[in-house]
């Protein structure tokens, strides 16, 4: 990254109860990173009248708040629109999205940033393993992606296209519009913590119970 160059970075995720357990080395990682300046925004969307995100705001978190559908996609894009607008107001040129339950070491937004800086690349991705070291495999999704501002915007705009098969899939969009620019994988260059529930390693399902799962059929 050079020097005569200064970014904002939104460090951005959208969260819920269920990854409570992780907020505490969370917010650790967050604090440690050597990047500045940065912000931090959780969209909560929580099926709770918004207890979780008033907890959030009393730690001092950075929070807005999404009331959920009965659709996570949709829940998913709206927690999504709300990160792009929160980018724009605070005038932020990238925006790391980071899971509420992905922990990277102190260096990895200077580390994301230099290669993309170097490369000229709007979009770089890191990998991250799946919950349980599952077959030793990694997942490259939204967990810890790295995206100028401009580029989260265009893909949020393509989500409104009629016909196409990207349309209210946040993660497809984004990828898509990557695919249309020159992008990065860093595959596993960097480290990174993808934090097990304690109850086992497996998160809690979204957000769903037995009265609004919509899976759930009583007799």
């Amino acid at each position: 990254m050079t020097e005569e160059k200064t970014y904002r970075v939104l460090v951005a995720a959208p969260t819920y109860l269920g990854k409570d357990y992780a907020l505490d080395q969370y917010l650790r990682a967050y604090e440690a990173f050597t990047f500045s300046p940065r912000g931090l925004l959780l969209v909560d969307n929580t099926r709770d009248n918004g207890e979780y995100a008033a907890h959030l705001e009393k730690l001092g978190v950075p929070v807005r708040r999404v009331e959920p559908s009965m659709d996570f996609e949709e829940t998913f894009t709206r927690c999504w629109r709300v990160i792009l607008e929160e980018a724009l107001v605070g005038e932020y040129e990238w925006v790391l999205s980071l899971e509420s339950d992905v922990i990277g070491p102190p260096q990895l937004i200077v580390e994301m940033l230099s290669i993309a800086d170097f490369v000229q690349a709007p979009f770089v991705t890191q990998c991250y393993p799946y919950h349980n070291k599952r077959l030793n495999e990694y997942y490259q999704g939204m967990g810890c992606v790295l995206m100028t501002t401009t580029l989260l915007q265009e893909a949020m705009s393509i989500l409104d296209e009629p016909d196409s098969p990207w349309v209210g899939i946040v993660e497809a969009s984004v990828y898509e519009i990557a695919k249309r620019n020159s992008h990065v994988s860093l595959a596993t260059r960097i480290p990174l913590q993808h934090l097990d529930h304690p109850g086992g390693g497996a998160i809690p399902s979204w957000d769903w119970d037995e009265i609004t799962d919509p899976r759930v059929v009583k007799v």
